[in-house]
């Protein structure tokens, strides 16, 4: 633990946010370095705060965890601020054990290595009211399991995280939240325009072609939200279906995406038959909105929109 006046000594603008270091273990052959914070642009598709620091892990630090079982080191971000929810990129994998993850995943540490990691907080994540803000984040090395794959795979099968951080860096930043929506979207009905599409080519039958089977769902930047029961066999969906309520800026991109399910023996992904994109800002609090989508004759759904 550092004192106060070396703590003070710490306070830098690598980043567009000037920050402070609160605290730091030293974790033997782990270091956690040269940290960054950056609110200036849109990041994947919704405002959100990046946050970018360097790592270094040795031979040592992976022999000393091996010692112990482990096979790897799981690099976690987390965010407290002084009002609202709190963040942990570690939730992401809550409900992974004994599921794949791929190589993409560079919070996942396995041989000596020097690299950068970046993470995206969306403002929805931490529900804090418009204005300014102090925020804690801490980033830990946390000792990780895979279990070994039998088939050869270049993902790996998670298996379990120590609740133990091997190493830790906190710091404080201050910044002004953007304010949030409360928002729930309806869709009332949609329908296809079978002059722009063919509604026979989509599903596969023993006895021909059959029309598809319709569904919706709906993405907050990168995030899924929501996925609607599917009407089947039609090109009419006039089932009022809705979204639980999330959290949005008035800068979040707003995707619903109009599909043909697929889960069968001939096909294993669904088609996508129209999608649209936009911000709240476009849409009408409490009113119907009739989105202009081609393969659609009309896509009819209804936004609230709390402060």
């Amino acid at each position: 633990m550092k004192t106060k006046s070396e703590q003070a000594t710490l306070v830098s603008r690598i980043g567009r946010i000037k920050y402070e270091i609160i605290s730091e273990s030293k974790g033997n052959g782990v270091q956690i370095k040269d940290l960054s914070f950056d609110t200036t642009e849109l990041f994947k598709e919704s405002k959100s705060i990046k946050v970018i620091f360097n790592i270094e892990v040795a031979k040592e630090a992976l022999k000393n965890i091996q010692g112990k079982g482990y096979t790897s080191f799981y690099f976690n971000l987390q965010c407290r601020p002084d009002k609202g929810k709190a963040y942990s990129q570690a939730d992401e994998y809550a409900d992974k054990k004994n599921k794949n993850i791929g190589p993409d995943k560079i919070c996942f540490v396995s041989q000596q290595t020097e690299k950068t990691i970046d993470a995206v907080i969306p403002y929805r994540f931490l529900e804090m009211k418009g204005g300014s803000h102090d925020l804690l984040f801490t980033i830990s090395a946390y000792p990780a399991k895979f279990k070994k794959d039998t088939v050869e795979s270049s993902n790996k099968i998670l298996d379990y995280i120590s609740n133990e951080p091997y190493t830790a860096i906190e710091a404080r930043i201050r910044i002004v939240a953007p304010k949030l929506y409360k928002v729930v979207i309806e869709v009332e009905k949609f329908k296809l325009n079978t002059k722009v599409v063919d509604p026979t080519k989509f599903d596969f039958s023993m006895g021909g072609t059959g029309y598809p089977d319709l569904f919706w769902d709906l993405y907050c930047g990168e995030d899924f939200l929501y996925y609607s029961p599917v009407i089947k066999n039609s090109i009419l969906y006039n089932k009022k279906t809705g979204s639980n309520p999330f959290y949005c800026t008035q800068d979040d991109i707003i995707k619903i995406t109009v599909a043909d399910y697929d889960n069968g023996p001939f096909n294993k992904q669904h088609d996508i038959i129209a999608i649209w994109k936009g911000k709240i800002s476009e849409l009408h609090n409490g009113k119907t909105d009739s989105l202009k989508l081609e393969p659609l004759e009309y896509m009819l759904l209804q936004t609230k929109i709390a402060e």
